[in-house]
C-alpha cells in the first residue's frame, strides 16, 4: 500500500509504504511448522522533493525494514545497516518463513541469502507456486 497524496511518488520514494499479507484461506501447508516469520521491505530514499534526483534514480539510501510477526521478537525502521549490526535471529533448525517486497520505486533488489538453500519456497506466496531446495 502507500499513500494518496500528492507527490505520490515522492511519498513512496521516502518511506510511506507498507506490505499487506493476504494468506490462503485455509493457511499455509507448513504453518504448524514455521516457529518464526519476518517482513523484509527494500526500497530507496531520496533527498525530500528533489525531483531531478528521484526522476534520474539516484536514491540517497537504499535501505530495508524489518518486522518480525512474532511478540518479542526485534524490529527495525528504515535503516541502512540495521540488519548488520543487529540481525534478526532464528535458531539453527528453525522453520523460518520470510515476507520480500521490493518497493522501489527505482532500484531492483536482487534478494540473496549467502550459502542458503530454501527448504520451501512459495513465489509471490501462491501456494501453487512451490518449490523446494531453492537458492535465491
Amino acid at each position: 500500500y502507500h499513500c494518496g497524496t500528492k507527490p505520490v511518488l515522492a511519498h513512496i520514494a521516502n518511506g510511506m509504504h507498507g506490505m499487506i499479507i493476504v494468506k490462503p484461506k485455509n493457511g499455509y501447508p507448513t504453518d504448524k511448522e514455521v516457529e518464526r516469520e519476518f517482513v523484509l521491505i527494500q526500497n530507496e530514499w531520496y533527498k525530500y522533493n528533489d525531483m531531478d534526483d528521484f526522476q534520474n534514480g539516484v536514491p540517497s539510501y537504499i535501505v530495508f525494514s524489518a518486522k518480525a510477526l512474532k511478540a518479542g521478537d526485534r524490529n527495525t525502521n528504515g535503516d541502512t545497516f540495521t540488519l548488520k549490526e543487529k540481525p534478526l535471529v532464528a535458531k539453527v533448525g528453525d522453520k523460518v518463513r520470510i515476507y520480500i517486497l521490493n518497493v522501489g520505486p527505482n532500484e531492483v533488489s536482487s534478494f540473496h541469502v549467502v550459502g542458503t538453500v530454501l527448504d520451501d519456497v512459495y513465489i509471490d506466496g501462491n501456494p501453487n507456486n512451490h518449490l523446494k531446495g531453492l537458492q535465491t
